[in-house]
């Protein structure tokens, strides 16, 4: 095997500071969450801020959240500190189960969701919610998919049981 990637849809943030709502939503819809509150990022942002920020929000819905909470509302997670192995990885993505890393760049938090690899240049294959896609050697990552990060965190997903 070459290459191996999980068939999820990353969603595009919305607001310049929905970065956690785009992943929470992202991997909501991946595990089946059809219904809007499950999919959708003005849902996610309506449950963190108890404001309407739905078609027409209110600018104060534009606010930064933890990405892990809004994770944890319908999924099942695992907080893993700081970088996962190349074996964690793999097993995690054979299970179908896509990995959320947290980064941290001039003291600001991205999220990217990795969703794939590829096992003959141990690269990992991930999106980000407004920089796109990206595909980098995990021994490089994330420096050299943005020079300034590191990574802090990271989250593994599955299907809630609930």
């Amino acid at each position: 095997m070459t290459v191996k990637k999980i068939d999820i849809e990353i969603q595009r943030k919305k607001q310049s500071n929905w970065d956690w709502a785009a992943v929470a939503a992202s991997i909501s819809s991946y595990y089946g969450g059809t219904a809007t509150e499950r999919s959708s990022q003005s849902a996610f942002a309506s449950w963190a801020t108890g404001m309407q920020c739905g078609s027409n929000p209110d600018p104060r819905c534009n606010q930064p959240f933890s990405v892990e909470a809004a994770l944890k509302r319908f999924n099942s997670i695992e907080k893993i500190e700081g970088r996962m192995t190349w074996p964690q990885i793999v097993e995690q993505i054979n299970a179908g189960q896509p990995i959320v890393a947290l980064c941290s760049i001039d003291r600001k938090s991205e999220s990217l969701i990795i969703f794939g690899y590829d096992d003959i240049t141990e690269s990992i294959i991930g999106e980000h919610s407004f920089l796109g896609p990206m595909t980098c050697k995990l021994a490089d990552f994330p420096i050299s998919w943005q020079s300034d990060a590191t990574w802090s965190l990271s989250y593994t997903t599955k299907r809630n049981s609930k």
